[in-house]
């Protein structure tokens, strides 16, 4: 069983002062607190801290480890110097311990000899993580080292806070990305050459088909030059801040064959708040395209609007955008046929043109099925 002492770190002023006269050696706090900001938001291991920690007290061993606020994950540790043999018990007396107020305690263990420091804090942020430090070295502390100790615990603190709220942002982003896959909107983050920095799952699905857009070294080029210069005009609009009372640039890019196009919006990131913070991105590229795999979902057509399999296999293919001659030839019917299951599916659902039943399916929760395959990938880099 292990304990720690409850009695704060420094000592009186009269005590402190005894064998602090020589102590000269140029200590700052400046550099561990720029090595713990630069940990925030980088999925931290939080090395740089506790290896600029070790060096500025000469300590033998220093230890931290970040924590959910229960204490039952360890989210991230780091450690710098020898390795103590009783390393897991100083480990376990700290997660036995509550969060305190930005504050050492001097660590003690039952049979066990520490070193003459011995020193170890215990934060909580408001976040909802902890942090747990400790600090082991053979001389006791001078009262500038015990002065440097107690400043920088203000600063673990606050490290803590931002680290919450930045995984919290990041969680609202993949959400974010989550959903427009499911509604298959394909995003990208672009910078000013139009390279780009970050995209979702449904985008690269339409990167990687290259009949619209091909990605040549990260940059993003249209099929067709039209295109292509439009899509640069749009994106130095962008980096220049937008035009005022028009905030997205559209542009509809031809296939190779013509057959069928893209559309897309390149919104300024200034415009678009929800995708500030994106790491050199001057636009975000919206895409939608003709949907495609919608026999996947024809079960849910069927139940939904009472469909019969053939009709339920004409409307998912009506949903791409093709004519009744089209539809016909890619099922393998009569078009006689398929006008035949149209007039039907146009009672079914209560409407009377081929865009009406475009428009009830797409805002329908089948559309949301339809894409929802799961993955994000990239977004939020």
């Amino acid at each position: 069983m292990s304990r720690a002492a409850a009695s704060p770190l420094l000592a009186p002023a009269s005590v402190r002062a005894i064998g602090d006269a020589g102590d000269r050696r140029p200590l700052s706090i400046f550099g561990a607190v720029a090595a713990l900001y630069g940990s925030v938001g980088d999925d931290p291991s939080w090395c740089g801290v506790a290896e600029r920690i070790h060096e500025d007290l000469a300590a033998d061993y220093v230890a931290l480890t970040i924590r959910t606020g229960d204490a039952s994950q360890a989210l991230s540790s780091a450690a710098a110097g020898t390795l103590p043999a009783i390393a897991a018990r100083l480990d376990e007396a700290l997660g036995e311990r509550p969060p305190e107020a930005a504050r050492w305690f001097k660590l003690s263990l039952d049979g066990i000899r520490l070193p003459r420091c011995a020193i170890a804090a215990v934060l909580g942020g408001a976040g909802g993580l902890r942090a747990e430090l400790t600090v082991l070295r053979a001389q006791a502390l001078t009262v500038r080292e015990q002065g440097y100790c107690d400043a920088l615990l203000p600063y673990f603190v606050h490290a803590l806070d931002l680290c919450a709220r930045f995984a919290a942002r990041l969680g609202e982003r993949h959400l974010l990305a989550s959903a427009l896959d499911d509604l298959r909107v394909g995003v990208a983050m672009l910078d000013g050459s139009g390279g780009i920095v970050s995209a979702n799952r449904t985008a690269w699905a339409i990167f990687d088909r290259r009949d619209y857009l091909r990605v040549v070294g990260r940059r993003l080029i249209c099929e067709t030059q039209a295109s292509d210069r439009r899509l640069r005009e749009a994106i130095a609009i962008a980096a220049g801040g937008g035009v005022i009372g028009r905030p997205a640039e559209a542009i509809a890019v031809k296939r190779r064959d013509a057959s069928t196009q893209l559309g897309m919006l390149v919104l300024p990131v200034a415009a678009a708040p929800v995708f500030r913070g994106t790491r050199d991105a001057v636009a975000a590229l919206l895409l939608r395209d003709a949907p495609e795999g919608w026999l996947q979902v024809t079960t849910q057509l069927r139940e939904l609007f009472g469909l019969t399999p053939a009709e339920a296999n004409v409307t998912a293919v009506i949903v791409e955008g093709l004519s009744s001659k089209q539809v016909a030839a890619r099922l393998g019917m009569s078009h006689h046929t398929v006008r035949s299951h149209l007039r039907s599916i146009f009672c079914k659902l209560g409407v009377k043109r081929q865009t009406d039943l475009l428009c009830a399916i797409m805002n329908s929760i089948v559309a949301v099925s339809h894409g929802s395959n799961g993955g994000v990938r990239e977004l939020c880099q």
